[in-house]
């Protein structure tokens, strides 16, 4: 079990999606897993996100239907195996 999971939600964040996920894959720390939710992208994100899971065991690709935030956060919440969370958006670097 990861030490920690952080839920990443996003929704056409193309431009900003690649260096948000590498900057959380760079970190020092890393005992984690990384939940990557698509919350209905309709840009080249999920391909993105995709890319990634091939290249990262500790990544997981989740979908939510329900449009927003919360909804996308709530999947991620829901299929987290650590008990320690961490959030953050597609454009945090």
């Amino acid at each position: 079990m990861p030490k920690i999971s952080v839920i990443l939600p996003f929704f056409n964040a193309e431009v900003f999606l690649e260096r948000s996920i590498r900057s959380i894959l760079n970190q020092y720390f890393t005992d984690f897993e990384l939940l990557l939710i698509n919350n209905n992208s309709t840009d080249h994100s999920l391909n993105i996100a995709e890319r990634f899971l091939k290249s990262d065991k500790r990544i997981k690709l989740l979908n939510e239907n329900k449009q927003g935030v919360v909804f996308a956060s709530k999947t991620g919440l829901e299929h987290s195996a650590s008990p320690i969370i961490a959030r953050a958006d597609a454009d945090d670097i």
